[in-house]
C-alpha cells in the first residue's frame, strides 16, 4: 500500500523552461565576458591607457625636423585640421608644403604619430576619394633600395577625366625604424604608429622618378636623426 504521507522528492529535475532560462543566462554571461576581454585587449594594444603626457612629449620630437630638406624649401606649415585631429587622435603631427627651388615642383607632407588603430586605417584611397578625386588603379608597393629597405604604397589619382590634373601619393607606416608598405598595420603588435603621406605631381616620363619620390629619398634619411624614434 502506497504511503500517502511520504515527503515529496526534492531532487526532481528542473522543468524544461527553467533549463532554457539558465542556458540563456550562461550564454549571455559568456558573451559579456568575451566583450569585456576584447575591449581590454584592444585598448591595451592601441595604447588607450598609456601615459598621455609621455606620448605627447614623444610626438613633439617631430617638431625637430629641419624646415628645409636639400633642394626642397618649406613654403607653408599649418596645424592638422581639427576634424582630422579628432579622427586620428594623434600625439604629434607635421603638415607641410614644400617647393623644389630648382624644378619648382610642389608637394604636400603629412607626418603623424598616434594610436595604432586610427593611424592605420585611414588611407589616401578613402580620404582623397571623399574630396572629389578618384584613384587611377590600385596601390603599388615600391621599395627604396637603401640600407634600410624602406617601402611605401604608391597610388595615383585624377581630379578630372582628362587626366591633366593627375597626382600621386606615397604612404607607409613605421614603428620608429624603417618604413613599411604594410597590408594590415592595424594588427601590428604595437601601441603607437608613425605614418607618412606625401602628395605631389606624377613623373613626366615613366622612366623618371616623380617629384614625390625625389622628396621621399631626401626626407626619409633626416627622420633617422632622432625625430622619428623607436615607439615608447
Amino acid at each position: 500500500m502506497q504511503d500517502t504521507n511520504a515527503a515529496p522528492d526534492t531532487e526532481s529535475p528542473s522543468s524544461p523552461t527553467e533549463s532554457k532560462i539558465a542556458s540563456r543566462k550562461l550564454v549571455l554571461a559568456a558573451c559579456i565576458a568575451t566583450l569585456i576581454f576584447s575591449s581590454v585587449i584592444n585598448g591595451a594594444l592601441d595604447g588607450r591607457w598609456a601615459d598621455e603626457s609621455d606620448l605627447q612629449a614623444h610626438g613633439m620630437l617631430l617638431q625637430q625636423i629641419p624646415k628645409d630638406v636639400g633642394d626642397w624649401i618649406l613654403t607653408e606649415e599649418v596645424p592638422l585640421e581639427t576634424n582630422a585631429q579628432e579622427m586620428l587622435k594623434c600625439h604629434g603631427s607635421l603638415t607641410r608644403y614644400y617647393r623644389n627651388r630648382i624644378t619648382g615642383d610642389e608637394i604636400g607632407l603629412l607626418l603623424i604619430y598616434g594610436p595604432r588603430g586610427p593611424v592605420a586605417v585611414h588611407v589616401p584611397e578613402v580620404c582623397y576619394s571623399s574630396a572629389g578625386t578618384f584613384p587611377n588603379g590600385s596601390p603599388v608597393a615600391k621599395t627604396l633600395k637603401d640600407e634600410q629597405q624602406d617601402s611605401f604604397w604608391v597610388t595615383q589619382f585624377d581630379r578630372s577625366t582628362d587626366g591633366k590634373s593627375a597626382f600621386e601619393v606615397w604612404y607607409g607606416w613605421s614603428t620608429g625604424d624603417h618604413w613599411v608598405a604594410a597590408k594590415h598595420p592595424r594588427f601590428w603588435m604595437t601601441h603607437q604608429l608613425y605614418k607618412i603621406q606625401v602628395a605631389g605631381p606624377t613623373a613626366e616620363r615613366p622612366s623618371e622618378p616623380s617629384p614625390v619620390e625625389k622628396f621621399i629619398r631626401d626626407f626619409v634619411p633626416i627622420l633617422r636623426n632622432g625625430a622619428v624614434s623607436p615607439i615608447i
